[in-house]
């Protein structure tokens, strides 16, 4: 899954060269739990910094495991992306100090 800048709000594509299980059944419905999971935390990342988020997040390929796979791993997958690009770009978040 890549990051990438963008005009305004959010857009979410899928790679023509993306890789992606055969069985087209079950991908769309992974896809749109992936999809909320960036919404939702790329929004806190928005609200807790006090910016608009301009970003296109283009997804290259998922695996799918026809017993384990679950939409709500992959509603966490994406907020767990969005942690990570953030912690790439601006650094890990500040630590809460400790009461003397």
């Amino acid at each position: 899954m890549d990051f990438e800048p963008w005009e305004d709000g959010v857009a979410f594509e899928i790679a023509a060269d993306a890789r992606l299980p055969d069985d087209p059944g079950t991908v769309p419905g992974y896809l749109a739990a992936l999809e909320t999971g960036l919404r939702e935390e790329l929004a806190a990342v928005g609200a807790a910094r006090g910016v608009r988020v301009a970003v296109a997040v283009v997804v290259r390929g998922i695996r799918i495991h026809e017993v384990d796979s679950r939409d709500r791993s992959f509603r966490e997958a994406g907020r767990v992306a969005v942690r990570n690009a953030v912690h790439r770009l601006y650094g890990p978040p500040p630590r809460p100090k400790r009461k003397a």
